[in-house]
């Protein structure tokens, strides 16, 4: 059983930081556990697993005192998914595939290294005199930040799954879906794994070398729009801007306001 608000040595007591945090500001991405990705999923003695990601962090200091400010990382999402491979005694694949693929008939979706899909998009990325292809790296088959394949049909499963409270119980939907309560530096739109906007709008947007994706809710007005693509990010391709005015082009209700600014932290540089 998961208590959010217990400390995080709870459950990693192998962690070095884990008596400074809570499960919660690790979900919220106010823990400090640092954000560079290379660094926390290098490999060591080649291995690139459970053991090699706390190895890592164990080797660095916080990027700053649990709750004090917000930082994006990869890293503490990771470390969410060791957590849940402890508690639950299974893979992180098969939680997912038995907890929320299967019960909602996601039959294409899974974790990514779990299967093999002879129609799987490659992703690309541009280069100098055109695009290159970009493959997974080794570690995007092994943590917990992201790294799942689906397609718009499963994915439309997954939302009226969250709009109508199926899988999930209106009470965790509502946990998730709240920011957390903090002035100054600390404050943003984000709560556990979503964005949240004034407008109600809740939405994520997903990158990997070669793929930027985009999953919104609007539950107002009960609908969902996802965006898969093989292409990355990039200033003139902004997946959540562009989910936006699908909406609004769409006039599937009232128009929606742009999305508030992003930053990956709020922490001095």
């Amino acid at each position: 059983m998961l208590t959010l608000d217990e400390p995080l040595s709870k459950y990693l007591p192998d962690y070095v930081h884990a008596h400074e945090m809570t499960l919660s500001q690790v979900l919220t991405m106010r823990s400090g556990i640092p954000a560079d990705d290379e660094k926390c999923e290098a490999p060591v003695d080649g291995k690139i697993d459970e053991a090699s990601l706390l190895a890592n962090l164990n080797k660095q200091k916080l990027d700053f005192e649990p709750s004090r400010y917000f930082a994006y990382s990869n890293c503490a999402y990771n470390l969410a998914g060791v957590v849940l491979v402890r508690v639950s005694k299974m893979s992180y694949d098969r939680f997912i595939e038995e907890s929320f693929f299967q019960p909602l008939g996601m039959t294409s979706s899974y974790v990514l290294g779990s299967r093999e899909e002879a129609n799987f998009a490659q992703g690309y990325a541009r280069e100098a005199k055109g695009w290159k292809t970009e493959p997974a790296t080794r570690a995007d088959k092994v943590f917990a930040s992201g790294n799942l394949v689906s397609t718009p049909g499963d994915m439309q499963l997954w939302n009226r799954s969250l709009l109508n409270g199926t899988v999930l119980s209106r009470e965790t939907l509502q946990k998730m879906f709240t920011v957390p309560t903090a002035a100054g530096p600390a404050h943003t739109h984000y709560a556990s794994g979503w964005f949240v906007e004034p407008s109600g709008v809740i939405w994520h947007a997903g990158t990997l070398l070669g793929y930027g994706t985009n999953n919104m809710l609007v539950p107002a007005t009960g609908y969902a729009i996802t965006l898969l693509s093989n292409t990355p990010q990039n200033d003139h391709w902004k997946p959540a801007d562009v989910a936006l005015e699908m909406y609004n082009a769409a006039s599937l209700g009232s128009k929606l306001p742009p999305l508030l600014k992003r930053s990956r932290t709020t922490a001095p540089h």
